[in-house]
This record gives structure tokens, C-alpha cells and sequence, in this order.
């Protein structure tokens, strides 16, 4: 009996972890390059350079670069190993 109660709150545990997952995916979104370039004010070596570093990397889908919104967000706010800004000061500076 008490192995059963485990094994039904595994299971459900499981099942909503996967509704929220899902719905996480179906909110996502995804921007084009023009956009990401607009954005984030950078040009497209830019984002060729970020994408070889895997500091924002685009998904291929036939022949275009898609990126997720989140990823996006997560560059604009320094989530990764530096922000926009501070990487574009060193390049320059």
C-alpha cells in the first residue's frame, strides 16, 4: 500500500512536471536574425562570432537561424558569461 502511494505521487509528479515543460515550449517563441540583430544592435559577424563561442547559438531550420526568445533575454540581461555590453566594451576597449 505504501509503495503504491509512492509509485501514484511519482507518477503524478512526473505527469505535471510535463504540462509545465510542455507549456514552457508552447510559450517560448522565436525570433528571426534581423531581429535578434535589432535587438540586441549587432550585426550579423556578430552573431556568427557569438554563435562559434556558443554564447547565443541560433537553431537551424532549413536554411534560416531561428533563436529562442529565452535565449535572448538571457543575452540582454548577462546570463551567460558576460553581458552585450561588457563584451562589445572589451572588443572595443
Amino acid at each position: 500500500m505504501f509503495a503504491e502511494s509512492i509509485v501514484q505521487r511519482t507518477i503524478m509528479a512526473q505527469q505535471e512536471e510535463h504540462k509545465a515543460a510542455m507549456q514552457r515550449e508552447a510559450e517560448e517563441g522565436w525570433l528571426n536574425t534581423k531581429q535578434v540583430r535589432e535587438l540586441l544592435n549587432v550585426c550579423e559577424g556578430t552573431l556568427n562570432l557569438w554563435a562559434k563561442r556558443g554564447y547565443l547559438v541560433p537553431v537551424k531550420v532549413g536554411n534560416k537561424n531561428i533563436y529562442a526568445k529565452s535565449d535572448v533575454r538571457r543575452v540582454q540581461t548577462g546570463g551567460k558569461s558576460e553581458s552585450v555590453t561588457s563584451y562589445c566594451k572589451k572588443r572595443n576597449g
